[in-house]
């Protein structure tokens, strides 16, 4: 098998896309498609969209124009067939994507940035010798002679493929001779087709799932078509008709099982609804006013659909909105491992917000993970959404060094704007459906690092209108661990390293040893880093990390299981990973540094 580290590895790159195809036979119920031409199992060839099923795939795979013969088809399902390789590839880049741990670095988004993979293209003549199902009816077919040139792929695949919804793309990085199923995998959402141009040169671009939570196109709640059909007083609960789309009345939104409408500058709260036909209803089990102040409104006044979350936690309401109504399916969550992070070390963390408006769905997940300490990204060769808290080092780490890992390229950055010496906590929003600005807050936490403001350094505040937080609890914790995290200026190294230890990747951890780091003596100043982001820059062969120190100042233990041993017999790795009590004077029995508590 060619792996990493096989002499004479020679990168071979394959792409998929993988393009939905209707299982439905032309003609042939349920489908009720007539005459010629006949589609080609595409959404946008489709003369009967009324019966349109997607449920099928065709995965074309490409490879480069080479003498290497990729023969991997199955054709043995109809309904999702996989092509053998087609030579139309030329080249495969990718924009890498960014954490952005504590939302600290005011120029990126609070969800950090993402990454995209631009792909290359040459046109080449197709006849669809695979792909169309219905070839033998088609001008020019004969059988047992050659089948004619129609177009390029590239032409017939976009006249096919209007829409781009759905559409995913895998690309597997390994070597010739690699099968498939043993090849990295990195899986992304189409975006753009560009091309073919004059040249023949086609651009395809694949985003992170993460992208299309674009706040422009995913919001929630999603915006309702509901408005009041009839003139109501300030006080009444009954005759509330309402004209919509009865779809909106149904929704499940937030968490606490109400069913709210936001109607002018109050929140009504029903429990459902009578039909009266022509889409008009009348709303049953009224509240007024829950949220706002009651008054009279006028028909035609519009209405929308409310969110309420009460004591929920962070991580599950973030899931809620990463998946509901967007192109991100919950198996992309692991929620599991979500669970498991999040309970270890933010268990009693709890969020409370009324979502009266349409929100962009980018924008409502940044502010919870920064406000609940955590931070999530996609890491393409999982298929997975990743989730980490902010919180000290808690396992062994991976060792980078010049003379193991680190390939001669190293460039070192300090960004002193990033440093903090005060956060403020703005928390408990009095009126929901108000501003988040200063006077709306009931509440405020400051953490301030007295040490470096009290030499008279100047201070760099960061504030945070947390919309998401009641408890002062949790204020503090935000406070307090951002300042942790964030109170030496924090500094970036990228380095570049070999295939071989490729696993090393976005959110992990590693103490780096190079001669271009030096402390104030000359001599190598080891320093712990987090992997913020990673990208393959020659497929199979390098890899870049970008770094940022990962400092918390002090030394912070963990609970360990029953029957651990005592400090005294502990194993480094146990010192490192556990916690023990230190003496009266802060100190452990060695001389070493205490344990502080997370």
């Amino acid at each position: 098998m060619t792996t990493p580290t096989t002499p004479g590895r020679e990168p071979g790159t394959v792409v998929e896309i993988i393009q939905p195809r209707c299982v439905n036979v032309y003609g042939s119920a349920p489908c009720t498609a007539t005459g010629t031409p006949k589609c080609y199992n595409t959404y946008s060839t489709c003369t009967d969209k009324g019966n349109y099923d997607g449920t099928g795939s065709i995965a074309w795979r490409f490879t480069m124009d080479n003498t290497y013969v990729e023969d991997f088809g199955d054709f043995s399902d109809p309904d999702n067939i996989k092509t053998n390789g087609i030579p139309s590839l030329a080249n495969v880049s990718t924009v890498a994507n960014k954490i952005n741990p504590g939302a600290v670095r005011d120029g990126d988004s609070p969800f950090g940035v993402t990454g995209k993979i631009n792909i290359n293209f040459n046109e080449i003549e197709w006849d669809d010798h695979v792909g169309d199902p219905y070839l033998a009816d088609r001008p020019g077919y004969v059988a047992d002679k050659m089948l004619p040139v129609k177009a390029g792929y590239w032409q017939l695949f976009n006249a096919r493929n209007e829409l781009l919804n759905d559409i995913n793309v895998v690309v597997y990085d390994g070597y010739h001779g690699q099968p498939l199923a043993e090849r990295r995998q990195r899986l992304a959402f189409l975006e753009n087709v560009n091309g073919p141009s004059s040249d023949g040169g086609v651009t395809v671009t694949a985003v992170d799932p993460l992208k299309v939570v674009n706040d422009d196109k995913t919001q929630y709640p999603p915006a309702s078509d509901i408005e009041l059909a009839v003139d109501i007083e300030i006080a009444q609960t009954d005759g509330i008709q309402v004209f919509g789309d009865v779809a909106d009345l149904d929704r499940v939104l937030g968490d606490d099982g109400a069913k709210l409408l936001e109607l002018g500058d109050e929140v009504i709260k029903y429990t459902g609804y009578t039909d009266d036909g022509s889409n008009l209803y009348t709303l049953t089990g009224v509240t007024r006013a829950v949220f706002g102040e009651a008054d009279s409104h006028s028909a035609d006044d519009k209405m929308q659909r409310c969110a309420n979350f009460v004591d929920s936690k962070p991580w599950v309401v973030a899931e809620t909105l990463l998946t509901y109504e967007t192109r991100i399916p919950s198996s992309f969550v692991p929620t599991a491992d979500w669970e498991a992070e999040c309970g270890r070390y933010i268990p009693s963390s709890r969020v409370n917000r009324l979502l009266y408006k349409p929100v962009g769905v980018r924008k409502l997940v940044g502010e919870l993970s920064q406000q609940c300490l955590f931070y999530i990204w996609w890491e393409s060769y999982d298929s997975e959404i990743k989730l980490l808290t902010i919180r000290p080092p808690s396992e062994a780490v991976a060792q980078l060094t010049d003379d193991a890992q680190i390939i001669d390229s190293v460039a070192i950055t300090a960004k002193s704007e990033d440093r903090l010496t005060q956060i403020v906590v703005y928390y408990g929003k009095i009126d929901p459906l108000g501003n988040a600005d200063e006077e709306n807050f009931r509440r405020r936490y400051r953490a301030i690092d007295t040490d470096i403001e009290g030499a008279g350094i100047s201070p760099i505040i960061k504030t945070v209108f947390a919309e998401w937080l009641t408890s002062r609890t949790l204020a503090a914790q935000l406070a307090i661990r951002l300042l942790l995290r964030y109170k030496l200026t924090p500094r970036f190294l990228k380095i570049q390293i070999d295939a071989k230890d490729r696993d090393i990747s976005v959110g992990d951890l590693a103490d780096v040893f190079t001669r271009y780091l030096v402390n104030s003596e000359g001599t190598i100043d080891t320093k712990r880093y987090q992997v913020v982001s990673a990208q393959e820059i020659a497929a199979g062969h390098l890899y870049v990390l970008d770094l940022q120190t990962y400092e918390y100042v002090g030394r912070f233990g963990q609970y360990m299981a029953d029957g651990s041993p005592v400090y005294a017999s502990a194993s480094d790795a146990q010192k490192e990973t556990g916690g023990f009590y230190a003496n009266s004077d802060g100190e452990m029995p060695d001389g070493s540094e205490g344990y502080q508590h997370q």
